[in-house]
């Protein structure tokens, strides 16, 4: 190769595979819309396993209470749509309680699917089990939060999501990770903080009612 000749830049597939199995290459260099490409694609893998098998099927729940609220309140029935929340809460609590039992005990061999680096495993393994040691409470959060939506109210949730995910959830991860020195355990555990908050925030709310007072 002269002194005039350039690297030859790996395929892009050949690249995401590097990235799933978890290579040490610097994306700093190059393209950085190649870098942004190659390396979405692993984490939006890792992630879809646990949308597509616990966190879409509980969406799904919650979208049903919704329908539910919104039908009843039509139907100048109030008390059975706040009836009909909580039994899908309660159904959406054993569901996500059940697939976060699966997900904890199964973390690594999971995660491996995924990537064979020893880091990556190690946070993969981490983030998995802090996250789903709160799938019931989650569970609270996504069916209250979608039922005011149903209730017509966009209001509440979208103050309790700004709340909890942005003026919690994003000045603590970065005070966990950086000036507590936790690292990456330190964002998961800012995750955890903010889906407690906001679960706890929208049960409350939902509880004292108002959204009954909407006309549908």
């Amino acid at each position: 190769m002269t002194s005039n000749s350039k690297p030859i830049e790996p395929n892009v597939w050949t690249e995401i595979y590097g990235a799933l199995r978890g290579n040490l290459r610097d994306y700093t260099k190059g393209s950085i819309w190649r870098a942004i490409i190659v390396l979405a694609i692993p984490m939006v893998l890792e992630m879809f396993m646990q949308s597509i098998f616990a966190l879409l099927p509980s969406w799904g729940i919650s979208n049903a209470a919704a329908v539910l609220v919104g039908q009843n309140l039509g139907a100048k029935q109030p008390d059975r749509a706040e009836r009909s929340v909580w039994y899908c809460t309660i159904v959406d609590i054993v569901f996500l309680s059940l697939m976060g039992v699966i997900f904890w005990i199964n973390a690594e061999v999971l995660v491996r699917i995924f990537v064979d680096s020893p880091e990556a495993i190690r946070v993969g393994v981490q983030s998995m089990r802090m996250l789903t040691t709160i799938y019931p409470i989650w569970a609270i959060g996504m069916v209250t939060v979608q039922s005011f939506n149903g209730a017509g109210d966009t209001t509440t949730p979208t103050w309790i999501q700004v709340f909890a995910f942005w003026a919690v959830q994003i000045p603590l991860a970065w005070w966990l990770s950086h000036s507590a020195g936790m690292g990456t355990k330190g964002v998961f555990a800012a995750i955890m903080v903010a889906q407690v908050l906001s679960a706890f925030s929208s049960a409350y709310l939902f509880k004292r009612g108002s959204w009954k007072l909407i006309k549908v």
